[in-house]
């Protein structure tokens, strides 16, 4: 047995090397397949890892934690009861690496071609930053830190705002309106009306001729008074601390800001 087994063995090793063509190739046949198949096994492994991944971080988590009636109906009035403090407090011994709360609400987006249902999610963003998507897909500009961040402005948003020096060419108390004066103001074009709340700080006469930064490009609003077609621009808490922001000397009617 064994020595045919030799013999054999022979036999398919002179076989096998009788055309070397033939054998290279089919032996660089089988690797290459042996490693196409390798690679392929692996990269699918990471993508759905990877899928698997993101989508546990956007939406569900690893766990939930509902209110006993969410499940039947998922309505944003069914939330857990209690306040977050409170939430901390049980979840302080559970060991979980990091925890947010989350309202999620499903809506609908629509545009002048299609419509399609979407997901938005009510979020804080300083519990979600070290288990989630804060920041994943951030292009441009930053997530809010807070209830109290205000955000930021980027260049593109910043370029939309039509600022020009104006000309106040008329000032005049508004009847009914304890805070508002009228301003008939020139930018350049056009005189245009503009109601300021800056009447407990200024004296309608001490404004005519003076220049200010009016935002030409705002919205008019429809007041009881009559249309105001822009907005001049000061500082200050408010009431009689009110000040106009007014450009340098040499600056003329029109000059657009930059």
């Amino acid at each position: 047995m064994s020595n045919t087994l030799r013999i054999l063995t022979l036999l398919a090793w002179r076989n096998l090397w009788r055309n070397h063509r033939r054998t290279l190739i089919m032996l660089g046949a089988v690797v290459v397949g042996v490693w196409a198949m390798i690679f392929m096994t692996a990269l699918t492994m990471g993508m759905v890892n990877d899928m698997i991944e993101d989508s546990i971080s956007v939406l569900p988590g690893h766990v939930q934690v509902h209110h006993p009636d969410y499940l039947d109906d998922p309505n944003i009035a069914n939330l857990l009861p209690m306040p977050d403090a409170d939430i901390e407090k049980t979840f302080a011994k559970a060991g979980f690496r990091a925890w947010s709360t989350r309202i999620k609400v499903p809506a609908v987006v629509s545009s002048e071609r299609e419509s399609r249902g979407v997901t938005l999610l009510g979020i804080d963003p300083q519990r979600e930053r070290p288990m989630t998507f804060v920041d994943y897909d951030a292009v441009e500009g930053r997530f809010l830190e807070g209830p109290a961040d205000d955000g930021i402005v980027t260049v593109d948003e910043f370029a939309r705002l039509d600022l020009r020096v104006a000309r106040i060419v008329s000032a005049e108390v508004v009847e009914g309106a304890d805070k508002l004066l009228k301003l008939t103001v020139d930018a350049g074009g056009e005189p245009r009306t503009v109601f300021a709340g800056i009447r407990q700080a200024y004296q309608p006469e001490a404004l005519v001729g003076r220049h200010v930064v009016l935002l030409a490009n705002l919205k008019p609003r429809k007041m009881r008074f009559g249309l105001s077609e822009g907005m001049v621009l000061a500082a200050g808490p408010g009431g009689n601390e009110v000040f106009l922001v007014s450009p340098d000397t040499g600056a003329t009617a029109g000059m657009k800001v930059k």
